[in-house]
């Protein structure tokens, strides 16, 4: 009597969540179009795809060969580069010839069906493949950047291998290329896609861009949130932010300088003085007046570090004030862009 009352109660909470509507937390990977999904239906294709597509985008290809010396590619460099279709397809051709063992296969490859040989068909096919190579990371990149959805295909293809102590020490290090003729550079809509981004060691990284970016930004982990200064030990700064976090455009009043509290003690900062200098900033409109009853958040608003960024930018735009950032270097392809 007592196992069939328990069984009955276990039957109950059954109905009971049974009919609680449980959201499909894998929903979202449903919504990704990877190479499997593309090629659906025929599984032999898609894992030849697959491996072909790894071929386009050098990852079948052993390290020394991309970097014959190690005095080619120093601690703490990095080196674009562009990547020659022709040497690619030529690549390409030589794996598939190995499944050539016949005349028959031969044929097969070459023949003519409504005016496209089964061969440039496969190259067709891995032009698309490989917009689906990294179909997690595009898709996350899409959520947030929608002009990221349409992909050019079989176009160039540029890079760049980084060598430094930041990829150990950062492992969430972010990376992304622009493609920008004139206006600001940094928009949105022209954020060029990725191919590939992947760790080769522990301090070492390789990015293929699906296209050439004319700018290129690493940035820190924006997971975490922490406050500070800028500057060194003999003077600290503090740049100045509105209301909805942008940063004060740079001039001689977009930042101010952080008193000590004792000048024997440097390690101590004067929180009072700050806030006057940042009351001084709001009467003179360099802050918005948003700020005006504000006083502890005051000081928490200004003091909020951004992930520090490292631009590379073409030789015109060294001495540009677009970026609101100090942290600018060339860049260059080895040609033109």
């Amino acid at each position: 009597m007592v196992l069939l009352a328990v069984d009955q109660e276990a039957a109950q909470m059954r109905d009971q969540y049974s009919e609680v509507s449980v959201p499909d937390l894998n929903a979202w990977r449903k919504q990704i179009q990877t190479l499997e999904t593309y090629f659906a239906g025929n599984e032999a294709k898609s894992q030849a795809m697959r491996w072909l597509t790894r071929l386009r985008l050098l990852e079948a290809v052993p390290f020394q060969y991309l970097v014959p010396a190690e005095e080619m590619l120093p601690t703490e460099t990095i080196r674009f580069f562009h990547i020659d279709r022709n040497w690619v397809d030529a690549l390409i051709d030589g794996a598939m010839s190995v499944t050539l063992t016949s005349t028959r296969e031969k044929q097969w490859l070459l023949k003519d069906d409504d005016g496209e040989t089964q061969y440039t068909s496969i190259m067709n096919e891995l032009d698309t493949a490989e917009n689906l190579a990294d179909a997690y990371r595009n898709y996350v990149t899409m959520q947030s950047n929608a002009s990221t959805a349409t992909k050019q295909t079989g176009g160039r293809l540029t890079g760049f291998l980084f060598r430094s102590s930041i990829v150990r020490d950062f492992p969430g290090l972010e990376v992304q290329g622009y493609r920008s003729e004139n206006g600001n550079p940094w928009s949105p809509e022209k954020q060029v896609s990725l191919h590939r981004f992947s760790r080769l060691s522990d301090t070492v990284i390789m990015v293929v861009f699906n296209g050439c970016p004319t700018h290129v930004r690493f940035q820190e982990p924006a997971e975490g949130i922490r406050l500070g200064v800028d500057g060194d030990e003999n003077q600290f700064e503090l740049k100045l932010k509105q209301a909805d976090g942008t940063l004060v455009p740079p001039s001689a009043t977009s930042s101010i300088n952080i008193r000590k509290r004792d000048s024997a003690d440097r390690s101590v900062l004067d929180v009072l003085g700050m806030y006057k200098s940042m009351k001084n900033k709001i009467s003179s409109g360099v802050l918005d007046a948003s700020f005006t009853d504000q006083e502890s958040a005051l000081i928490a608003t200004q003091m909020l570090q951004y992930p520090y960024q490292q631009d590379f930018v073409p030789y015109g735009q060294m001495d540009s004030v677009e970026s609101p950032h100090p942290h600018k270097d060339a860049l260059n392809w080895g040609g033109d862009a």
